[in-house]
């Protein structure tokens, strides 16, 4: 036989096991076979989807959404402008164009430790109790689920969720070992003090150093996830979704997040501002006390010299008047620049503006407990169907190729 010629061999065809086949019909026939099997899993899942859904605390929802704050940036006034080498005033003529604050860091703000700080320890209003209490406090002391709830929530905890209770409660007890806590609070409350650095002792500085409990730091991560923030690019707007048990503290809550927003926005934006406007307002006292002085000087002097006859009078008389007209410029100068700061101050203050108010919600937001269900119903459908199919077919063809 040649290099070039090739051998063909028929080889008879061997059909495929008929084990390893799938038909729909088997497949069919199967499940009805099963059908106990499916029904005692999927009224598993059914009756879990249900206690889940009773066990889970109503929450509802607020929302706002606030346009963006564009302002035109302006000139300085011309008084501003005349006296801008006085008295340090030259960095007031740079404007504030570099301290603009864009709303994508707004989230950040928000969910910044010391915002977060002042947010639980805000004193709200709360329905049924007097008096007012704190965020902190009323979601560890004054929130009370549902009888129901507590009795499901139990239930769970302890059966179907007993291996999650356990990890928890090891974590939580790993955290806690951990984190340093002080076990005197007394104590612990003198040493946050002692952490914290006074402004004034960093002139421009806030506060750098917080000293947090851990109970504090975990409750603050909550108050987190339940603070929901969005962005729209093309359009600018931004808005906030707060999610707490009572429709009530929902909407105050959302309020204080807004307010301490615009507050560290505006303090953000003027805080330069308001510093020279305070170094105006001191050099103006000070101008304005030298100048009664040297008018009272004046007019003393001339009461008491009524005839000048001497040149050494007359001498005397014109160093008070070029005295006082020195001081009566500057004392002009300095108020010009005093309501010129004023003015600066107002047109740089940025003025928020709320498209969709905070209002309270009338319908809870969760649970959603038909939807609960049904997922779960479908879960444990789909559940049983392969627990079937993996043990009717796939373990057996798995079997007999074993045998083979």
């Amino acid at each position: 036989m040649s290099i070039d010629e090739k051998e063909y061999k028929l080889v008879p065809y061997e059909p495929e096991d008929p084990e390893d086949q799938i038909h729909l019909s088997d497949l069919f026939f199967s499940i009805w076979d099963h059908k106990k099997t499916i029904a005692v899993i999927t009224s598993a899942f059914i009756i879990y989807g249900v206690l889940l859904s009773l066990s889970a605390t109503e929450q509802f929802t607020s929302s706002t959404t606030m346009m963006p704050n564009v302002e035109q940036r302006t000139q300085l006034p011309s008084g501003l402008q005349q006296f801008s080498g006085l008295l340090g005033g030259g960095a007031m003529q740079q404007g504030v164009s570099g301290d603009e604050i864009n709303m994508m860091l707004y989230p950040d703000i928000i969910y910044s430790t010391p915002a977060m700080y002042n947010l639980i320890y805000e004193e709200i209003d709360v329905p049924n109790i007097e008096g007012k209490v704190t965020v902190k406090d009323y979601m560890l002391e004054h929130q009370t689920p549902s009888t129901l709830a507590k009795v499901t929530g139990t239930f769970l905890k302890y059966t179907v969720h007993l291996p999650v209770t356990v990890l928890s409660g090891l974590q939580d007890l790993v955290s806690w070992v951990f984190s340093g806590k002080t076990v005197d609070e007394t104590e612990f409350e003198e040493a946050r003090e002692e952490a914290v650095v006074e402004s004034d002792e960093l002139p421009g500085l806030e506060d750098t150093k917080v000293r947090l409990t851990y109970d504090e730091w975990n409750f603050m991560g909550g108050m987190r996830d339940r603070i929901e923030t969005n962005h729209v690019t093309d359009t600018g707007l931004f808005s906030i979704e707060v999610q707490m048990p009572d429709p009530e503290v929902s909407a105050q809550v959302t309020e204080s997040i807004i307010e301490y927003l615009t507050e560290y926005i505006i303090e953000y934006r003027t805080e330069r501002l308001v510093r020279n406007l305070n170094f105006i307002e001191e050099r103006y006292d000070e101008i304005e006390e030298e100048f009664l002085e040297a008018q009272k000087a004046l007019a003393e002097f001339r009461d008491r010299n009524i005839n000048i006859a001497t040149a050494r009078a007359r001498s005397e008389e014109q160093r008070l008047e070029s005295e006082y007209q020195l001081k009566f410029d500057l004392y002009n100068g300095i108020a010009q620049q005093k309501e010129d700061a004023k003015f600066q101050l107002m047109q740089e203050t940025p003025v928020f503006k709320v498209l969709e108010p905070v209002s309270v919600p009338t319908n809870r937001s969760s649970p959603q407990r038909a939807l609960m269900v049904i997922l779960y119903t479908s879960l444990g459908g789909f559940v049983s169907l392969f627990f079937i199919y993996v043990k009717s077919r796939v373990w057996r063809m798995l079997s007999n190729r074993r045998d083979r």
